[in-house]
Protein backbone atom coordinates (compact mmCIF):
# COMPACT_ATOMS: atom_id res chain seq x y z
CA UNK A 1 0.00 0.00 0.00
CA UNK A 2 1.26 3.44 -0.93
CA UNK A 3 1.57 6.13 1.59
CA UNK A 4 -0.45 9.28 0.86
CA UNK A 5 1.70 12.34 0.40
CA UNK A 6 0.14 15.76 0.80
CA UNK A 7 1.48 18.02 -1.89
CA UNK A 8 1.79 21.75 -1.07
CA UNK A 9 2.41 24.44 -3.63
CA UNK A 10 5.31 26.59 -2.34
CA UNK A 11 4.22 30.09 -1.34
CA UNK A 12 7.04 31.72 -3.30
CA UNK A 13 5.90 30.01 -6.49
CA UNK A 14 2.31 31.15 -5.88
CA UNK A 15 3.45 34.75 -5.36
CA UNK A 16 5.50 34.66 -8.56
CA UNK A 17 2.57 33.37 -10.61
CA UNK A 18 0.25 36.01 -9.17
CA UNK A 19 2.79 38.71 -9.99
CA UNK A 20 3.10 37.47 -13.60
CA UNK A 21 -0.68 37.39 -13.99
CA UNK A 22 -0.95 40.97 -12.71
CA UNK A 23 1.72 42.18 -15.12
CA UNK A 24 -0.03 40.41 -18.01
CA UNK A 25 -3.39 41.88 -17.00
CA UNK A 26 -1.97 45.39 -16.89
CA UNK A 27 -0.45 44.91 -20.32
CA UNK A 28 -3.83 43.89 -21.75
CA UNK A 29 -5.73 46.83 -20.33
CA UNK A 30 -7.83 49.21 -22.38
CA UNK A 31 -5.11 51.86 -22.41
CA UNK A 32 -3.32 51.99 -25.73
CA UNK A 33 -0.49 54.24 -26.91
CA UNK A 34 -1.81 57.61 -27.93
CA UNK A 35 -1.76 58.40 -31.61
CA UNK A 36 -0.85 61.67 -33.28
CA UNK A 37 -2.62 64.83 -32.17
CA UNK A 38 -3.40 68.19 -33.72
CA UNK A 39 -1.14 69.80 -31.11
CA UNK A 40 2.00 67.83 -32.07
CA UNK A 41 3.53 67.51 -35.53
CA UNK A 42 6.05 64.86 -34.46
CA UNK A 43 6.12 62.01 -36.95
CA UNK A 44 6.77 60.85 -40.49
CA UNK A 45 4.94 62.97 -43.06
CA UNK A 46 4.48 62.34 -46.77
CA UNK A 47 3.51 65.18 -49.03
CA UNK A 48 2.08 65.86 -52.45
CA UNK A 49 2.31 69.15 -54.26
CA UNK A 50 2.61 70.83 -57.62
CA UNK A 51 6.17 71.70 -56.51
CA UNK A 52 8.49 70.34 -59.25
CA UNK A 53 10.40 67.96 -56.94
CA UNK A 54 7.30 66.48 -55.25
CA UNK A 55 6.35 64.10 -53.76
CA UNK A 56 8.33 64.63 -50.56
CA UNK A 57 8.81 63.17 -47.10
CA UNK A 58 9.37 65.04 -43.89
CA UNK A 59 10.35 63.62 -40.52
CA UNK A 60 9.61 66.02 -37.68
CA UNK A 61 10.22 66.19 -33.96
CA UNK A 62 8.37 68.84 -31.96
CA UNK A 63 9.47 70.18 -28.58
CA UNK A 64 7.16 72.91 -27.38
CA UNK A 65 6.57 75.11 -30.41
CA UNK A 66 9.89 74.23 -32.08
CA UNK A 67 10.18 71.82 -34.99
CA UNK A 68 13.30 70.00 -36.18
CA UNK A 69 13.76 67.25 -38.70
CA UNK A 70 14.76 65.90 -42.09
CA UNK A 71 13.40 66.39 -45.61
CA UNK A 72 13.68 64.42 -48.85
CA UNK A 73 12.10 64.77 -52.28
CA UNK A 74 12.79 63.45 -55.77
CA UNK A 75 16.01 65.49 -56.12
CA UNK A 76 17.06 66.95 -52.77
CA UNK A 77 17.65 65.92 -49.16
CA UNK A 78 18.34 67.94 -46.04
CA UNK A 79 18.89 67.21 -42.37
CA UNK A 80 18.63 70.91 -41.65
CA UNK A 81 14.89 71.39 -41.10
CA UNK A 82 13.66 73.92 -38.55
CA UNK A 83 10.32 75.48 -37.88
CA UNK A 84 7.68 76.70 -35.50
CA UNK A 85 4.26 75.39 -34.62
CA UNK A 86 1.59 77.61 -33.13
CA UNK A 87 -1.42 75.34 -33.45
CA UNK A 88 -2.89 74.95 -35.88
CA UNK A 89 -0.40 76.95 -38.00
CA UNK A 90 3.18 75.95 -38.82
CA UNK A 91 6.18 77.38 -40.64
CA UNK A 92 8.99 75.06 -41.74
CA UNK A 93 12.29 75.98 -43.40
CA UNK A 94 14.36 73.35 -45.21
CA UNK A 95 17.95 74.54 -45.66
CA UNK A 96 19.79 72.97 -48.61
CA UNK A 97 22.85 75.17 -48.16
CA UNK A 98 22.49 77.03 -51.47
CA UNK A 99 18.72 77.56 -51.19
CA UNK A 100 15.88 77.30 -48.69
CA UNK A 101 12.48 75.72 -49.14
CA UNK A 102 9.62 77.12 -47.05
CA UNK A 103 6.50 75.19 -46.06
CA UNK A 104 3.69 77.19 -44.47
CA UNK A 105 0.40 75.64 -43.53
CA UNK A 106 -2.28 74.57 -41.11
CA UNK A 107 -3.09 71.29 -39.40
CA UNK A 108 -6.54 70.16 -40.58
CA UNK A 109 -6.69 67.20 -38.18
CA UNK A 110 -4.24 64.93 -36.36
CA UNK A 111 -3.06 63.29 -39.59
CA UNK A 112 -3.47 65.96 -42.29
CA UNK A 113 -1.96 69.37 -43.00
CA UNK A 114 -2.34 71.71 -45.96
CA UNK A 115 -0.54 74.80 -47.10
CA UNK A 116 1.98 76.08 -49.60
CA UNK A 117 5.64 75.53 -50.32
CA UNK A 118 7.96 78.03 -52.00
CA UNK A 119 11.62 78.80 -52.61
CA UNK A 120 13.48 81.85 -53.86
CA UNK A 121 15.19 79.50 -56.37
CA UNK A 122 11.81 79.40 -58.18
CA UNK A 123 10.92 83.07 -57.67
CA UNK A 124 8.95 82.37 -54.45
CA UNK A 125 6.08 80.99 -56.52
CA UNK A 126 3.69 79.24 -54.12
CA UNK A 127 2.88 75.59 -54.76
CA UNK A 128 -0.14 74.09 -52.92
CA UNK A 129 0.72 71.06 -50.79
CA UNK A 130 -0.95 68.43 -48.63
CA UNK A 131 0.90 66.38 -46.01
CA UNK A 132 -0.31 63.23 -44.27
CA UNK A 133 1.08 60.97 -41.55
Amino acid sequence: MRERVDWHWPKARTAAIIALLLVAALGCGSRSPSGPTVADMTGQWTGTSTYPNAPFSLTLTQVGGTLRGEYADALDRSRSVTGTFTGPAFTIVVDFGDAKLNLNGTMLDARTAQGVMFTSALGNRQFPMTMTR
